[in-house]
């Protein structure tokens, strides 16, 4: 937590980067990264994916923990730094690149750290499509979260479409 502290403090910047994320290796290193905001909300990329992109790019592969902090705006009454869940789409990729990771959360006011596969627990695979009797067509579920900005908080929307396939 201390790392993406550190890194937001560092690199605050209003409707820029205001979250932070740390990544530990299974070596022991400590990738850290910020949020890249975008004006178009689909474009802004996650700190801990950016965290999770920087790693794999310096050829880390095994990943044990990762936590993401966020900033208070400039407006925010309460100026502490708080820890902060990753969204579903970070949860995916978490999931794709280290099923075993950790993740560092705030519940009820209380840190914990649990398994990504707990913050996911039905997630989506080529095998959890269920094949129809003859096994010729398997139904195929994409979900798209868009983000935007909505009165100053920021707002999440999913929408799932299904396609067959052969």
């Amino acid at each position: 937590m201390e790392a993406a502290s550190a890194k937001i403090r560092d690199l605050y910047e209003e409707n820029r980067h205001h979250v932070g994320a740390a990544l530990k290796t299974g070596s022991g290193k400590i990738v850290n990264a910020v949020h890249i905001e975008a004006y178009i909300g689909r474009v802004t990329l996650c700190a801990e994916a950016i965290a999770l992109g920087k790693a794999i790019s310096d050829g880390e592969r095994g990943f044990d923990t990762i936590v993401a902090v966020k900033h208070p705006y400039s407006d925010d009454e309460d100026r502490a730094l708080k820890v902060v869940s990753p969204c579903g789409m970070c949860r995916e990729l978490i999931s794709d690149y280290a099923k075993e990771c950790f993740v560092i959360l705030n519940v009820n006011g209380e840190t914990v750290k649990v398994k990504i596969g707990e913050l996911l627990p039905y997630k989506y695979t080529g095998e959890s499509c269920n094949p129809t009797e003859n096994n010729t067509l398997r139904r195929i579920h994409k979900r798209v979260v868009y983000y935007f900005k909505l009165d100053g908080k920021y707002c999440s929307q999913m929408m799932i479409s299904s396609s067959f396939r052969t």
